[in-house]
């Protein structure tokens, strides 16, 4: 089965020839300028203790808690935990068990996007 030919490497200004998104040079670059705007309390999600509290909490909260699968009684199976309120680093908030509930990945980043887009003085 032929391959699909080399294109331009998607760094700015390379010329150099690749199959992937960018070349041998480049292709740590698209992870460094996303790390590169994290803040640093995003490690804390890679962190054993928050895989193993993760799945503590998920098993004893298996359905979606948001506002909305309350509301109409939908039992979909949790899959992310969400910080009610926003931790921006907070040690103890961010561990607060209180502060925690059972969402989709559908809910979480519905409710995620409006709070981010809230905080940016947009409406949704």
């Amino acid at each position: 089965m032929p391959m699909r030919p080399k294109h331009q490497c998607n760094y700015s200004r390379c010329k150099n020839l690749t199959y992937e998104r960018y070349c041998e040079e480049h292709k740590n670059v698209d992870k460094k300028l996303y790390d590169k705007h994290r803040p640093e309390h995003h490690n804390m999600y890679n962190s054993t203790r928050y895989k193993r509290e993760r799945l503590a909490f998920l098993s004893e909260h298996p359905i979606c808690e948001c506002e909305e699968c309350v509301r109409l009684g939908r039992l979909w199976p949790a899959t992310r935990i969400d910080h009610k309120i926003a931790h921006k680093g907070d040690y103890d908030l961010f561990w607060d068990w209180d502060n925690w509930q059972a969402m989709t990945e559908q809910c979480h980043n519905k409710k995620t996007g409006r709070e981010e887009a809230w905080g940016k003085g947009k409406k949704k």
